[in-house]
């Protein structure tokens, strides 16, 4: 059995620990759960079904074109958080190990190349049609203080009353409150599609984007503050 076929599968596991990681909320964080849980729980699947393939069946033709598939989703998934300013080191790695797991296949079987180039295009618009497309970011102003503590990410859409409840009426408050603790990141909902409802907030510690929490719809100043507090670490 090749050196590369051994490191494929031991790949492979570990990406069915990721993701299994990231589908149980251990390893949960804005990024994650901004972009809809489901999400983590299909890679999940889709790992541990290749992993079962690939002791079944060996070096097959579907399980090197799962693995080239994933490498496609992957992409769309990490330009959307990229876009969107969303860190998270699970996500990341995953990322990183689906595309290593597309390089594996190709050194398993040169045949792969051409098998990439017809499933990476399907991988892309399977990704695109179930979070939408990336777009290109707003412009948004430098923060007071590089170095807050706590980041909220905020995605709102125009004639949505509760966003402005939320600019107008919430957010004074807590700006005031947290000060240069706080960084508030204004961001178009078209900037993330698989946004569901506006305004989404992302509250979530500033040097490394997990252990946040995802607010869906108007949230309570009180929420927010309880929310902004523990990012902090603090009680």
């Amino acid at each position: 059995m090749s050196r590369a076929w051994t490191a494929f599968r031991l790949l492979l596991a570990a990406q069915v620990v990721l993701a299994g990681w990231a589908a149980s909320g251990a390893g949960d964080c804005g990024a994650c759960r901004a972009t809809g849980s489901w999400l983590a729980l299909a890679g999940f699947a889709l790992y541990a079904s290749m992993l079962a393939g690939a002791l079944a069946w060996g070096p097959s033709a579907a399980v090197f074109g799962a693995a080239l598939f994933a490498a496609g989703v992957h992409a769309v998934l990490v330009a959307h958080l990229w876009i969107a300013d969303l860190r998270c080191g699970v996500c990341a790695a995953t990322a990183v190990g689906a595309a290593l797991l597309a390089v594996l296949a190709v050194a398993c079987d040169r045949g792969n190349l051409a098998r990439g180039a017809a499933v990476v295009p399907w991988a892309v618009l399977a990704a695109v049609a179930a979070v939408g497309w990336p777009r290109p970011a707003a412009a948004v102003p430098a923060p007071a203080d590089p170095a807050a503590a706590v980041r909220l990410t905020v995605f709102t859409q125009a004639d949505c009353p509760y966003c402005d409840r939320l600019r107008d009426e919430v957010m004074p408050a807590l700006e005031k409150e947290f000060g240069a603790r706080l960084r508030v990141v204004w961001r178009p909902a078209a900037d993330l599609p698989a946004i569901r409802r506006t305004p989404t907030v992302v509250v979530a510690p500033e040097r490394n984007g997990r252990g946040g929490r995802v607010f869906e719809g108007l949230p309570t100043a009180g929420d927010l503050r309880d929310a902004i507090r523990s990012a902090e670490g603090r009680p």
